[in-house]
């Protein structure tokens, strides 16, 4: 869950495939429904969108209210487990990823606001 700058509450549930938006009159909304491939976890908030990790597809979207729901990164194999999500004053964005859960391995992975590969691990 995360708040916006306008103190909508973004929620994602991750077995039904929704991302809820709880507005601060309390009125729930159905942002995105359903969508196969679209499994909502952790969410960071920056500058007017929403970033979200989906550790089940390996995949990092940004969500805009004007836009639709994008890709903007897609991990496999090792790096699939997606976890978190930050992002710094310059616009870096960080994604946790996990790669061995039985020893409690990880990656902090840097994408480049500029060329949005990875420029670190």
């Amino acid at each position: 869950m995360v708040y916006d700058d306008k103190g909508n509450l973004y929620i994602g549930d991750n077995l039904d495939h929704v991302l809820y938006m709880l507005d601060p009159k309390h009125q729930l909304h159905r942002l995105i429904d359903r969508q196969d491939s679209f499994s909502p976890e952790e969410m960071c908030f920056f500058r007017g969108n929403l970033y979200i990790t989906d550790a089940h597809n390996g995949k990092l979207y940004i969500y805009n209210p004007n836009d639709e729901l994008k890709t903007i990164a897609a991990f496999g194999g090792r790096l699939e487990n997606v976890h978190g999500v930050t992002i710094d004053e310059d616009g870096n964005i960080y994604v946790a990823v996990q790669t061995d859960l039985k020893h409690k391995v990880g990656h902090i992975i840097k994408l480049s606001k500029e060329t949005m590969e990875v420029a670190a691990r």
